[in-house]
């Protein structure tokens, strides 16, 4: 599973900026002119507001979604991608977030516990899919020896691309409250989030049906180096 205090460091700081920040390219323009990733907010309402005029600027792909509609049920600026899970467990038809936590850091499972929904602590990490089909390298911290595939993992709020009064919600008091998001995410009946620039999705099911693909060695020239 992808290192959760790794994504939960940086989710107020990604998650408040708008997708063009993040993801180089995204935004195209209606003069064809690509919006630079490291473009402050308010240059990209500006250019905005002086194409008003002209036809609205057309979202680009964002690497790791898939380009189909959203899935029946959820929100429709909802997305799906390639999900890809590292576990200790190999040869598994389904994923079951009712296990979160017995390989997670303490600090994440504190944060949980302290906030009492426990609608939060059914979770399964992934990994987002990689061009040409490679799959994303664990980080170091994680040590599950078995891959596993989520084709695809539906409904799931994006920064950028989904309800961003559903990010605007989750501060009290000037501060984001990582707790708070994950709650509102729920009620408004996504199946979990994406972060493009973690390239990690966490999903809030009690179980997430799976293809098991081998271990790592058995799959080492198909993991992204």
């Amino acid at each position: 599973m992808p290192n959760p205090i790794r994504l939960l460091t940086k989710l107020g700081e990604v998650l408040e900026k708008p997708l063009a920040e993040i993801t180089p390219g995204l935004y195209r323009w209606a003069d064809g002119t690509i919006s630079s990733a490291n473009r402050r907010a308010k240059d990209l309402d500006a250019a905005a507001g002086a194409q008003a005029k002209q036809a609205a600027p057309e979202p680009q792909k964002v690497q790791g979604l898939l380009d189909i509609p959203a899935a029946e049920g959820y929100p429709a600026d909802s997305a799906s991608l390639v999900g890809y899970h590292y576990g200790k467990t190999g040869d598994l038809p389904v994923l079951s977030g009712r296990m979160y936590g017995t390989g997670s850091p303490g600090r994440e499972q504190e944060r949980l516990r302290a906030f009492g929904d426990r609608r939060l602590s059914n979770r399964v990490y992934f990994y987002g899919g990689q061009p040409g089909g490679m799959i994303p390298r664990a980080e170091p911290v994680v040590y599950g020896g078995h891959v596993y595939e989520a084709n695809p993992i539906t409904g799931l709020f994006v920064p950028g691309k989904s309800d961003q009064s559903i990010i605007k919600q989750a501060y009290q008091g000037g501060q984001f409250d990582p707790n708070l998001f994950e709650a509102n995410v729920i009620d408004a009946g996504y199946s979990g989030y994406f972060t493009p620039n973690t390239n990690q999705a966490v999903v809030f099911k009690d179980s997430v049906p799976v293809r098991y693909l081998g271990t790592r060695q058995d799959l080492a020239d198909r993991i992204k180096k």
